[in-house]
């Protein structure tokens, strides 16, 4: 299961949350220690793949069965990247 939810801030003690990680989505997964944050260089290449290869599919399980409806496919078997 890909990080997907901002579960470091949530699940720090309440005293502590302002010192969390951060965890957001814009075009790419990001771990920061505030939202808007970015831990890498703009590279317009990396942008480029990114529009072309991710798909709302790999994180919307919504999307996802969609995809898979529309491919014919009833079952798949999924394995954790991280």
């Amino acid at each position: 299961m890909e990080i997907s939810e901002d579960i470091f801030y949530e699940g720090f003690p309440r005293d502590l949350k302002e010192q969390a990680p951060r965890v957001w989505f814009d075009k790419y997964w990001h771990i920061g220690y505030r939202e808007g944050m970015q831990n890498y260089p703009s590279n317009p290449q990396v942008d480029e793949v990114a529009r072309r290869t991710m798909v709302q599919g790999g994180w919307d399980i919504k999307a996802r069965l969609n995809h898979l409806d529309a491919e014919g496919i009833q079952k798949e078997i999924m394995f954790p990247t991280a």
